[in-house]
């Protein structure tokens, strides 16, 4: 006597649910149990999968596909002449992002001043303050002010006479970004003053 089995899914990749991914390609790794015969149906996101491979004695099923941004569903059914069973399981694709940077009140082309005390202002994103280098010809500038919720970075510089560099670097575990600002600073020009204190008989 053999007894009826219906089928039996175990997700194997993604073990549990709620587990986030940052790369997009992604294998899809299940053992299905007791199937013989039967019948199998497997959906990402709702879709129909069919290139998915089967191992007929292990049961191992795996299959890769591209995420979609947010959570992805994946489900599998599987039914014989003694029953069926739908196992569901999730993982969420979060894109990893390089940090992102522009400048507030400079552009890419520089800008030229007169005043030497220039107020440097940023948005620098998905960085902290730590993954952050700020320079000013090749100096490393210190105690900047950073808002790690907006992005916002400030720094008040003391230009030196000419061309001052500015250079912002950010760094994450998905990349490095790096911005370069050029302030031309030129000292206000003054009349000379000519004080006569006596006149020669």
């Amino acid at each position: 006597y053999t007894p009826c089995l219906a089928p039996i899914v175990a997700f194997a990749n993604p073990s549990s649910i709620g587990s986030v991914v940052e790369n997009q390609s992604y294998t899809v790794q299940a053992v299905i149990s007791n199937l013989k015969n039967g019948q199998l149906s497997v959906m990402h996101n709702n879709v129909q999968v069919y290139n998915y491979n089967l191992d007929p004695n292990s049961g191992n099923l795996s299959f890769t596909v591209y995420l979609s941004s947010g959570e992805n569903t994946f489900t599998i059914n599987a039914s014989n002449d003694c029953g069926s069973v739908v196992s569901t399981s999730y993982i969420r694709y979060e894109r990893c992002l390089s940090p992102t940077i522009y400048s507030n009140n400079l552009s890419a082309s520089g800008i030229t001043v007169s005043n030497q005390s220039f107020n440097f202002s940023a948005i620098v994103n998905y960085a902290s303050s730590d993954q952050i280098i700020l320079t000013q010809n090749n100096q490393q500038l210190t105690n900047f002010s950073y808002n790690t919720m907006t992005g916002q970075l400030d720094k008040t510089v003391f230009l030196n006479p000419g061309i001052n560099t500015i250079i912002v670097k950010a760094t994450n575990a998905c990349g490095t970004t790096t911005q370069t600002y050029t302030v031309n600073y030129t000292r206000d020009c003054v009349n000379p003053i000519v004080n006569i204190n006596s006149i020669a008989n």
